[in-house]
């Protein structure tokens, strides 16, 4: 029984201190009061004439007023404004204010007022006292400096600085506009918080991401899942893309496609850095080109390749450049070097550092190597310092052309004539009825070899000629290969899925 009674004492107790500890709304001033009772019965004031009112700190004026003085609320109309602490204004047409819960709810020409920061406008605002938390509904429209920010619905918070906004959020600035679901904005370091599908559009380009955060006095953003960047001419898609709008360039990581649809050019890698003004790209990490074509398209991987644009006074043109490690596989050739230089200007590719091209049958290589491509097929190839070219005749027997320079004139895919200047050499092996009887070996300060269907078909020597023919009978081993030969068929790259 006793233990029921001090249970009973303590929740009247608290029951009291509750009712104790709501403070009552004062009346600071009024030019006019007058008494009155509600159709439910409730006693009222009447207020008129320069209201204001006091709660917890928070001041309230307005031009007409009915308080209840035993429910601890009012109404207010008319010239609305509060004002909490001396940064926080508030102001509208009219206003319910329970002193109990101490919410208010803000209707008609709302403005909220946040000093030097932000100023947020509506028709419907809800806002809490207690948790220093503003709400507003059916659209509300912030002004932070350059950027308007609008939306649907959205959060204030005070302490914090910051507003969510939620449902058609859309931000206004000078040079781009924000298309989100739902985005977090910090008032005072002026950073949006993407959470959800969101849109950026300038004049120059368009960015999607699902996440991420863009600082609008830096301009400067960092964007996650499912980014897409869009310019005139090229598309990129990526895992996470870090970009500065100031200085025009852009950073990108894992799981990069650039497509280029300007030079049908399509750029893979897991990291990339592009300069948006000089149109600058380096990739790495897994470095892969794609030129799109529309029969057989080139593949060119590498640790690093750069996409350079130059200008002359034709006009523009593109330099692409690959470094360490590069392999190109195209259905009529192949190729491996350490690095190689591509303009798209004069369709020369260069080859450097122990390069080797497979083409028509041949394999090539040399100290450096340059390819002329015309209509996206090999006009000549152009071997340069101890050039080798090796054919296969059959599964021990080689054709094979050295010198100190080679120039291989390419058609339809075939090599057609071959022009060697500087000590040449060659091996080729003679047939009759389709089988080998013996090899001919030649020497030649100029040689020009003449070719059919990949074949040799003869040899005009230019200057100090010398040749030898040897019966297969009395073939030794020495004379099968000319000094340095190698067969790097072990090397070559065998189809697109090596990439």
């Amino acid at each position: 029984m006793r233990k029921k009674i001090f249970l009973i004492f303590i929740l009247i107790f608290i029951k009291i201190s509750f009712v104790f500890s709501q403070k009552k709304i004062r009346i600071i001033s009024a030019n006019s009061l007058s008494f009155n009772k509600s159709k439910d019965g409730k006693d009222f004031q009447s207020l008129t004439g320069k209201v204001t009112f006091l709660h917890d700190s928070v001041y309230m004026d307005c031009d007409t007023a009915f308080y209840f003085e035993k429910e601890n609320s009012l109404i207010a109309f008319g010239n609305v404004h509060i004002l909490k602490g001396d940064s926080l204004n508030l102001y509208s047409d009219s206003l319910f204010y329970d002193g109990n819960s101490k919410i208010a709810k803000i209707r008609k020409n709302v403005k909220l007022i946040k000093k030097d920061q932000v100023t947020l406008t509506t028709n419907f605002l809800d806002f809490d006292i207690n948790k220093n938390v503003s709400f507003y509904f059916n659209g509300g429209k912030s002004i932070n400096k350059d950027n308007i920010l609008e939306s649907e619905k959205g959060f204030y918070y005070n302490k914090k600085n910051e507003i969510f906004f939620k449902k058609k959020v859309k931000i206004k600035n000078p040079n781009y506009e924000i298309f989100s679901d739902t985005l977090k904005y910090n008032t005072n370091t002026e950073i949006s918080y993407f959470i959800g599908p969101t849109e950026i559009f300038s004049d120059s380009n368009y960015i999607y991401c699902e996440n991420g955060w863009y600082e609008h006095k830096l301009e400067i953003a960092k964007l996650s899942k499912n980014v897409i960047y869009k310019n005139q001419s090229k598309k990129l898609k990526s895992d996470s893309l870090f970009f500065d709008r100031k200085k025009n360039i852009g950073k990108a990581y894992q799981n990069i496609i650039i497509k280029d649809t300007l030079e049908n050019i399509i750029l893979k890698s897991n990291y990339a850095f592009y300069k948006e003004n000089e149109d600058y790209i380096m990739l790495t990490d897994s470095a892969l080109l794609i030129q799109v074509e529309n029969n057989d398209s080139l593949f060119l991987s590498s640790d690093t390749l750069l996409s350079i644009k130059k200008n002359d006074s034709i006009g523009d043109f593109k330099i692409l450049k690959a470094f360490h490690k590069t392999k190109i596989f195209r259905s009529d050739f192949q190729s491996i070097c350490d690095s190689l230089v591509y303009s798209l200007r004069d369709s020369i590719i260069q080859f450097f550092i122990e390069p080797v091209i497979w083409s028509s049958g041949n394999q090539m290589t040399a100290e450096k190597i340059n390819i002329k491509m015309s209509n996206q097929k090999i006009k000549y190839i152009e071997m340069i310092n101890s050039a080798f070219i090796i054919s296969k005749e059959d599964s021990i027997f080689f054709n094979q052309i050295k010198g100190k320079k080679i120039i291989a004139n390419v058609k339809d895919n075939k090599l057609q004539k071959i022009f060697v200047n500087g000590n040449g050499e060659s091996v080729y092996f003679a047939k009759e009825e389709e089988k080998i009887v013996g090899v001919n070996k030649s020497e030649s300060s100029k040689m020009t070899i003449f070719l059919n269907d990949n074949k040799i078909d003869k040899i005009k020597f230019i200057k100090k000629p010398k040749a030898t023919f040897f019966p297969l009978k009395d073939l030794q081993e020495k004379e099968r290969t000319l000094k340095n030969f190698k067969c790097l068929e072990n090397l070559r790259p065998k189809s697109k899925n090596d990439f």
